[in-house]
């Protein structure tokens, strides 16, 4: 049995939910959004999580335990990073939020 194709968001704007869930949705993804990323979630079922950051310390630099590539949304410093993270920084437009994930999707998908 397929599982299903999910991407989480964490935190972040209604708007956000939104527009992921206009562009991902109608392609057979699942989109969640929850709040706090000490909260009840399982980013490990997630094929991408999108976590806002609003801390300028954390984001990019901060250790998350989910293996699942990462779109991280906030000020921090973005440090060289590896194949399934992706920085974008704040003020962001959703179409670069939207290319983000849709990379990592190909990257999952591959």
């Amino acid at each position: 049995m397929a599982r299903f194709q999910r991407v989480l968001i964490i935190d972040g704007l209604d708007e956000t939910q939104q527009v992921l869930k206009a562009v991902f949705e109608p392609r057979g993804y699942r989109v969640d959004r929850v709040r706090g990323e000490h909260g009840p979630h399982d980013d490990e079922a997630a094929d991408v999580v999108v976590l806002h950051e609003s801390h300028p310390l954390r984001g990019c630099h901060r250790e998350h335990a989910g293996t699942a590539p990462r779109v991280f949304v906030g000020n921090a410093h973005v440090p060289q990073t590896g194949a399934s993270i992706r920085c974008i920084r704040e003020p962001f437009r959703y179409d670069e939020l939207v290319s983000a994930v849709e990379q990592l999707l190909g990257r999952a998908a591959a």
